[in-house]
């Protein structure tokens, strides 16, 4: 229950349509207007890909397709099957 989809008070004071990813207690908050995030529990990678900074979203579809890079196939070549995309 801890990780469902809630509706909380804005923790990160970010503009409306920020979205934050908090990788220490595994949520992501998409940021609402009047205080308010909608929280939603993630699932992180291994620890030692720790990224940290802010982005730009580039693009948004509705189904998209993962498609590994390279370096991650070089380390998992179970993964080369999707190398065009999954």
């Amino acid at each position: 229950p801890k990780f469902a989809r809630q509706l909380v008070d804005d923790p990160t004071g970010e503009p409306a349509g920020t979205i934050v990813v908090d990788t220490s207690q595994h949520f992501l908050y998409l940021v609402q207007s009047g205080g308010k995030a909608m929280r939603y529990g993630v699932s992180l990678g291994k620890s030692g890909f720790g990224w940290t900074g802010s982005a730009v979203i580039g693009a948004r579809k509705k189904w998209p397709t993962w498609t590994p890079p390279p370096a991650m196939i070089k380390r998992r070549p179970e993964l080369a099957k999707y190398a065009n995309g999954m």
